[in-house]
Order: C-alpha cells, then sequence, then structure tokens
C-alpha cells in the first residue's frame, strides 16, 4: 500500500490531497525485441478497464492494436489507444487482454476486467489488502 498524491485528469495536482491507493507492481515485456519494463497498477474497482501508461508501451516499442471510444459518468466522450498485451499477474498468464494507454507516466490502472478473477480483501485501518486467483 502507498501514499499517492491526487492528480487531477488533467495531471494538475491538489495542493495537499492524499489518497491511500493500494498497488501492485507487474513486469511487462516485448519478447520478441527482448525488451522490459515496470509499472505500478492502482487498484481500482471503479474503473471497468485496466490501463498502462503509453509512455511504457512506446518504450517497449509496442503498437497500438486499434482505439475505441469511451464514456465517463457525465456521457463525454474519449477516444483511447488500445494495446493488446499477454499479462502477468503474480502466477496468472491473462493472454490477449487489451489495455488502455493512458497519459499518466506514473501508474495504471488494475480494472474490473481483471480483477473479476480475483477476490479484493481491503483492510483500510491495517493499510493492508490481498488479492487472491478465484480458483
Amino acid at each position: 500500500m502507498s501514499f499517492i498524491q491526487y492528480q487531477t485528469q488533467d495531471g494538475s495536482k491538489t495542493a495537499s490531497e492524499n489518497l491511500l491507493c493500494p498497488f501492485i507492481q507487474i513486469r511487462i515485456e516485448n519478447i520478441a525485441r527482448r525488451i522490459e519494463g515496470n509499472a505500478r497498477l492502482l487498484i481500482d474497482t471503479g474503473a471497468s478497464r485496466s490501463a498502462l501508461p503509453k509512455t511504457l508501451f512506446q518504450s517497449l516499442l509496442i503498437p497500438p492494436a486499434k482505439s475505441k471510444i469511451f464514456h465517463d459518468y457525465n456521457r463525454n466522450a474519449f477516444v483511447h489507444q488500445i494495446y493488446i498485451i499477454n499479462l502477468m499477474i503474480f502466477d496468472r498468464l491473462f493472454n490477449d487482454v487489451e489495455i488502455i494507454g493512458t497519459v499518466n507516466p506514473r501508474y495504471g490502472l488494475l480494472g474490473r476486467d481483471l480483477l473479476s478473477h480475483y477476490f479484493l480483501r481491503c483492510d483500510g485501518p491495517n493499510q493492508r489488502f490481498e488479492l487472491d486467483f478465484i480458483k
């Protein structure tokens, strides 16, 4: 668990607000080119889709597979690039996962598309969480 300074969608920071956000560390690699990178994924039960920084895909020379239109809770439309990757979370491999490319270079989001395969237990007072694969 880690304290992450809150950032608005445009990247600006608020004065002194901190959010307690559990995260996992993952490794992503481009096997064909033998290059790899690391990313932090914030566990976001409010996100329907998982996302990783576009800069990570660019550094690994992974091109976007397509673009898709998404809508926020106010029904505003946004176009995002989609990357299709194989992703390992702990010891579980997910093949051909569609991941949104985000502009935030610091971290990605682990959304409900992948969280639906796990039990998530949060212990806020003790600042701990558990993520267990559903068998």
